[in-house]
This record gives C-alpha cells, structure tokens and sequence, in this order.
C-alpha cells in the first residue's frame, strides 16, 4: 500500500515538473533563428519594458510613423547575427577556398553586401578564418566588394525611397561594418551634395535642396493630421523626423515652416 502511494507522488511530482519546466523552455525567433530561452518566473520578463513601447506606439501613435517596406527589416536581422568571433561552431576542414568563392559569388548575385556581412556568412558557413580573409582580401581587389560605394547607394536609396536621415543611415551602416569614414562621406554626398568647402548652401547639415526634399515629404504627413489638434499634430511630425534620424535643429526649423505655412 505505502509503495503504491509512493508510486503515485512520484508519479505526479514528475507531472507537476513537466508541466512547469515546458513553458521555461520556450523557443524564441530572432530573425528566423530559433533560440532556446529559458525563463525565471520568479522574476520579470526581460523584455517587459520593450513590450511597454510598443503598447504605448499602438495608442494612436502608430499613425506618426509610416510602415515601411520589408526591406528596413535587413537591418534588423543583420544586427543579430553573431559576428565571426561569436560563432562557436568549428570550422569544416573539407571547405576550400573555392567553395567560399563560389558562395560569395551567389550571394553577391542576388545584392550588394559589405566586407563585414560577407565575413559573418562565411563564418556562418563554418569555413576557416584564413580561408575568409582571404577571399574577401581576393574580392576587394578586384572591385567586387567595396564599402564606400556601398555606403553612397544605401545612403541615396534610404533617403529617396525612405527619407531616412543622416543619423537613422550612419547607424544602419555602423551595423553593416562600414567604417566611420565611408559612412561620413555617404552621408555627406547625399545630403549635402558632397560639397565641404561652402559652394552650396548648407542647412543643419542639409543642402537646400535636401531641405526642400524634407519639407515636401513632412507636408504630407502634416496634411494626415488636419483633423485632430495643434498640439497633437505637431507631436506626431516631430516624431515622424526623430524617427527617421533628423537632427533637432533640422526638425524644427521644418516645424517652423509647417506652423506658418498653415498661417491664413
């Protein structure tokens, strides 16, 4: 009898155990990668406060920043790969130098990629660190990988297709692995025309024609909000313009515009 009530204890200490240690191993999808996270349910989520933002945009305020395209999601994922030195997994012997190039060269058929990006992919690939270098040296020589012009097509297409900013544009290429100084000039070309030596006029950083650009796009979303108030609306353009990377002073000499051209 005591055996069997034993039996039966045990049996529902193992249920009990089950079901509480199923929901601690939870998988977590980051940028289609599964990732086993486990869970303290003593303590608070980790990402509570992330959730909290976003509750705060869904009340009314997902109408101060327009959806974009799927492609902005790139960066996103880009941002949680594992860089060659986080990669834990040894690197296959039987991978050659070959079989790197012809990868790069598949990847590279379907967009431009940077030094950084195509060294994670390798790495990804589990081909050896030497074998990386080298293929990567290989193909910037040749022209077929290079972050400067990366920088002024990414630059010029987020700014025309996006109106991103200069800063929004300077942290997406940080996170490419593009250095401070081809970024710099990207930024500077598209926005300012690539002129430093005060030819065309410059306003906070933007050219005149940058800043006529802007002031067109940010009428559009001024004109959204004709139906709510003063206050509410001039809220929401300045969010749009902080959202896509404006410096402050650009912002609100374009608030300034806005504000007087509703003026009768």
């Amino acid at each position: 009898m005591e055996d069997s009530e034993l039996m039966k204890v045990s049996k529902k200490k193992e249920s009990c155990n089950f079901s509480e240690a199923s929901p601690m191993n939870t998988e977590v999808s980051h940028g289609g990668n599964g990732v086993q996270k486990c869970f303290n349910f003593d303590s608070k989520p980790r990402y509570e406060h992330q959730k909290l933002s976003f509750d705060l945009l869904s009340n009314g305020a997902e109408q101060d920043i327009i959806e974009e395209p799927k492609e902005v999601a790139e960066e996103l994922y880009f941002h949680q790969e594992k860089s060659c030195e986080e990669v834990l997994l040894e690197p296959q012997n039987d991978k050659t130098k070959h079989d790197a190039e012809n990868l790069v060269v598949k990847l590279l058929a379907t967009r431009a990629f940077t030094a950084v990006e195509l060294r994670k992919k390798l790495c990804g690939k589990r081909f050896s660190p030497d074998v990386v270098e080298e293929v990567i040296n290989d193909f910037k020589c040749r022209g077929f990988i290079n972050d400067s012009l990366y920088a002024e097509a990414f630059s010029q297409s987020r700014w025309s297709s996006l109106s991103w900013g200069p800063q929004r544009i300077k942290q997406a290429l940080f996170r490419k692995g593009v250095s401070k100084h081809d970024t710099e000039k990207a930024v500077q070309l598209v926005f300012e025309g690539g002129e430093s030596d005060g030819y065309q006029e410059s306003i906070h950083g933007l050219s005149k024609l940058s800043m006529d650009r802007l002031f067109v796009q940010a009428s559009k979303q001024w004109l959204r909000s004709r139906d709510v108030s003063k206050e509410t609306r001039k809220t929401r353009i300045i969010r749009w313009l902080q959202y896509r990377g404006f410096s402050w002073d650009v912002i609100s000499s374009i608030v300034k515009k806005l504000e007087s051209s509703d003026r009768p």
